[in-house]
């Protein structure tokens, strides 16, 4: 005679069946969460080096204006030095809004922040992002 109940765990091997259920139920949503942290870490990852990249481009925009303003201001050309100023301002505009579009986007990232994973991914990122700033700052 089987009494149905499991000697080993002490559980009826429905009740063992429905636990074991349950948790690797409860281990899926957990892994889930953790890659969807992952990707969202990797695009925050993303965006900010779009944004160094665009600032960058913006300050190349300006040191060029710089070097090209110098001449037509040294001899007084006022119409060269505003046609080069309007031809720069308008580069330097479109870059400013592709900046606030990136900003939105990480902005809207950064709201998921609040969960345990995203806090682990964001850790790791900061760990990551000194170590690449010791080198550049004994520069």
């Amino acid at each position: 005679y089987h009494s149905g109940i499991n000697a080993e765990y002490g559980t009826h091997p429905r009740k063992l069946s429905k636990s074991l259920f349950q948790m690797f139920a409860k281990m899926k949503a957990g892994m889930k969460n953790a890659a969807d942290a992952t990707q969202r870490s990797a695009k925050r990852a993303d965006l900010k080096l779009q944004i160094s990249n665009n600032q960058s481009n913006m300050d190349a925009e300006k040191r060029k204006f710089g070097l090209a303003v110098f001449g037509p201001m040294e001899a007084g050309d006022d119409s060269e030095v505003r046609a080069l100023f309007e031809a720069t301002k308008a580069k330097v505009d479109e870059i400013q809004a592709h900046l606030d579009e990136l900003h939105a986007e990480l902005d809207a990232l950064n709201e998921h922040k609040d969960h345990p994973e995203e806090k682990k991914e964001e850790k790791k990122e900061e760990k990551t992002e000194d170590a690449a700033a010791a080198p550049a700052a004994a520069e």
